[in-house]
Order: structure tokens, then sequence, then C-alpha cells
């Protein structure tokens, strides 16, 4: 490290490192890849106290769940009863995150005492530090209301 006229200057190996390690951390954040299938292709089909269990194990694993679902002004989250603390949070992923109907079906259901259940394929990712949760919702095989199916609507 080289001090001139009071800014540092930093060795060029040093950060060549540093914006290769950058970009490395870019790449990881904006690829939305699924983890791995199980050994049929299909995802493991899983229940959200399961995942729970043992987080590290099923982070970065692409699982199908079914749960209940609650939409909230900050964001929306999935739970399922019977679990102590399982709430675990959603982003859905394109095609999802533009598709209006479902937008619209999960605005409509936010002031709504109706529970929402839905099925959904995405992975699993837990950051140990913080102990964050999170499902990158890929797809959703369905949503229902009670017995009502509500999404997909076809």
């Amino acid at each position: 490290m080289l001090i001139v006229g009071g800014c540092v200057m930093v060795n060029r190996r040093i950060s060549r490192r540093m914006a290769f390690l950058l970009l490395i951390g870019l790449l990881m954040a904006l690829c939305d890849c699924t983890g791995p299938l199980n050994s049929s292709g299909e995802p493991e089909a899983t229940t959200l106290c399961e995942i729970l269990a043992a987080p590290r194990s099923y982070s970065g694993k692409t699982v199908l769940v079914t749960a209940s679902v609650a939409v909230t002004r900050e964001g929306s989250l999935i739970w399922q009863d019977g679990c102590d603390n399982s709430w675990v949070g959603l982003q859905f992923n394109e095609p999802l995150r533009s598709d209006h109907d479902l937008a619209d079906l999960l605005v409509h259901y936010r002031a709504s005492n109706r529970p929402l259940t839905a099925s959904m394929v995405g992975t699993f990712r837990y950051g140990w530090l913080r102990r964050e949760r999170l499902l990158s919702v890929s797809s959703i095989r369905e949503i229902r209301s009670g017995t009502t199916r509500l999404y997909p609507t076809k």
C-alpha cells in the first residue's frame, strides 16, 4: 500500500483480485438458477417443518412445498401450522413476477381473513448469519382458499 498526498493507493494486484471477487459476487447475486433436483428430475416434495428442522441441508435445493400464504404490504411469506416459528419469505421469479392475475389475487386476499394455501416449487435459501429464510418461487402448482381453486385459473 502506498500513501500519496493523503490518498491511499492500493496495490494493483490487490485491486484486480478485489474486482474479480466483486464480479463473482455480482454474478452469483444476479444468477437466478434453480438448485439441484432429485434423481428423478423432479423437485423434492417436503414440508416446511422438515425444511426448517434442517435448513442448511435444504439450502440451495429445489423443493415442492404446500403451505399457508400471508401477503402484507412489506412482502409475502409462507408458514405451516404445527411448526414453531415456521415463516419463510417468498420471492417470485419471472414469469410469476409479471403475472397480473397472480398479483391481483394476492392483493385481493391481503386484507382477507380467508387463508390461502399454495403448492409451489422453488429454491430454498438459508442465510445462517442472520437466519434468513427465503423460498425463491419458480412455479406455482395451485393456490386454494378452502376447497376453491383460485390459481391457475386454467
